[in-house]
């Protein structure tokens, strides 16, 4: 007589989603699925990011009234690119634990976000991806960019997770002075044939002590 396998069926279904095989995460039909489904499994223990004030902004969770907002500033650092429909689908339903936003206080409106989210590789490390960080720009400079990605690396390190990944092209400078700010170090160099640049996957260790505030370093030479 066979033994029951343990678990219910759902919890089942999704951890074979989520340890999907390389060769079918490569398929446009199946990735949408897979992904959506890997970071509602691996958000499951993460609590929602808590309000506070920074650089005169209010930082906190994203709420349902900021997506028009957040589409709005992603069109226009990306030079009109729209929000993909997973990405979309993936802060209607996880928002205020993987989105953080900055309001300013006099007009209301989001002004800088950072989205997080977790790859394969993120959940095999137990590691979380700094997808997007985006500051209007009339509020850089000010250090809202660095302040919104130290205060994403204290919240995951207290939801017990072992670090933060970044993946930066090496002409973007402001992403990478924020990444050199908040400890990030590089693992490794690549080439994205898509993007047509070369880039860089960063790591930042939450395992032992809270992100370092690290000097300054200029970017290496993008060759």
């Amino acid at each position: 007589m066979s033994t029951p396998s343990t678990g219910s069926f759902p919890r089942r279904v999704a951890r074979r989603l989520v340890r999907t095989p390389r060769r079918l995460l490569a398929s446009r039909t199946l990735w949408p699925i897979v992904f959506t489904v890997r970071n509602v499994w691996c958000s499951r223990s993460l609590s929602p990011f808590t309000a506070t004030e920074l650089c005169g902004l209010q930082v906190g969770p994203m709420q349902p009234s900021h997506l028009g907002e957040i589409e709005l500033l992603y069109r226009d650092m990306t030079e009109g690119e729209k929000l993909n429909r997973t990405l979309r689908l993936l802060l209607k339903m996880l928002g205020r634990r993987l989105c953080l936003t900055a309001v300013d206080p006099k007009s209301g409106r989001v002004v800088a976000m950072g989205i997080y989210y977790f790859n394969e590789r993120d959940r095999i490390e137990r590691s979380v991806h700094a997808g997007y960080s985006m500051v209007s720009p009339d509020f850089r400079g000010c250090g809202i960019g660095t302040a919104l990605r130290r205060r994403a690396l204290e919240h995951f390190q207290q939801s017990g997770l072992q670090g933060m990944s970044s993946r930066i092209t090496l002409s973007n400078v402001a992403s990478w002075k924020v990444a050199q700010r908040n400890g990030f170090v590089v693992r490794d160099h690549y080439y994205d044939q898509a993007m047509q640049e070369q880039r860089a996957y960063l790591w930042c260790d939450l395992s032992q002590h809270a992100p370092p505030e690290t000097p300054l370093h200029d970017p290496p030479p993008a060759t």
